[in-house]
């Protein structure tokens, strides 16, 4: 079980930081030679990009700590605290810049900076609240026996 959960982990954080740093990027790279995309796509993009690079973080961390027998994430538990009540507030800025500046974007930049911001806003709740994400055996076991939403992967680690 303990490797298992090993391997869960170096999954979730190798993957969390490809896409934010290869796929969304290259994503972002496609479209702007095939689209024409500019600031709300760009910002979406930034947003999801450092929601995954948080989730990686602890992710990592827990890895760490689960190949190593240590405790050490208690001693960022004060951190992910912060940054549970820090993240909304650049999400709810981007929606409003983005709302704001909507009259002078192009319908295709508006709409992909919006799918971006949702995914952002997804992967906060994800994290800091309520599993969204149910793509193993395990967690769809899970649900169809309890029939409720986990808390989401690092609300459930600090107890929150």
């Amino acid at each position: 079980m303990k490797q298992k959960l090993i391997n869960r982990f170096r999954y979730l954080w190798t993957w969390e930081l490809l896409n934010a740093f290869v796929v969304f990027p290259a994503f972002i790279l496609f479209m702007r030679a095939h689209i024409s995309i500019g600031f709300a796509t760009i910002t979406g993009s930034l947003t999801v990009s450092v929601l995954l690079i948080v989730g990686a973080a602890f992710a990592f961390i827990k890895y760490r700590d689960l190949k190593n027998g240590t405790t050490n994430i208690d001693n960022y538990k004060s951190t992910f605290h912060v940054l549970r009540w820090l993240i909304p507030i650049p999400l709810f800025c981007v929606s409003v810049i983005v709302w704001l500046l909507s009259g002078t974007l192009k319908i295709s930049d508006i709409i992909f900076g919006i799918i971006f911001i949702l995914l952002a806003i997804l992967e906060y709740i994800n994290y800091f609240h309520i599993q969204l994400m149910y793509d193993n055996s395990t967690d769809i076991a899970y649900l169809f026996k309890h029939k409720k939403l986990k808390l989401g992967i690092i609300a459930r680690e600090f107890d929150w």
